[in-house]
C-alpha cells in the first residue's frame, strides 16, 4: 500500500469516528470556482475556533474558520464554495495539504 493510500485509509477511519460523534460532516456540498457542477457527499471537518497549525513546525495562524477536506471526495480550489450544515463558505487560501486531506481558510460566502 502506498503512503497516499495509507493516509487516505487512516483519515477515512478517523473521519468515520468523528462523524459518529458529530464533529465531522459526511454531507457537505463542494462547488468548484466559476460555478462548476456541485459535488455532494463531501467529507469535511469545520473548525470554527480560529486557530490552525501551518508549516509543519507548530506555526499557528489566526483564521476565522478552517474547513478540512478528504481529497478522495473532491479537489478543493481557491474561490470554491462549500456548504456545511446549511452554511456556505468561500475557500480563501490553503493552510495545509498532504496526500489525503487539504485544510483551507474560509469566509462566509
Amino acid at each position: 500500500m502506498s503512503q497516499r493510500d495509507s493516509l487516505r485509509s487512516l483519515d477515512a477511519r478517523i473521519h468515520k469516528a468523528l462523524a459518529a460523534v458529530g464533529v465531522a460532516s459526511d454531507d457537505a456540498i463542494y462547488t468548484p470556482p466559476g460555478g462548476g457542477d456541485p459535488i455532494p457527499g463531501v467529507r469535511v471537518y469545520l473548525d470554527e475556533d480560529g486557530l490552525a497549525e501551518t508549516g509543519g513546525w507548530g506555526t499557528a495562524a489566526n483564521v476565522q474558520r478552517v474547513v478540512t477536506f478528504l481529497l478522495e471526495d473532491c479537489t478543493p480550489a481557491k474561490d470554491g464554495l462549500v456548504e456545511v450544515d446549511g452554511n456556505t463558505y468561500k475557500l480563501v487560501s490553503v493552510i495545509e495539504r498532504d496526500a489525503s486531506r487539504s485544510a483551507w481558510e474560509v469566509v462566509n460566502a
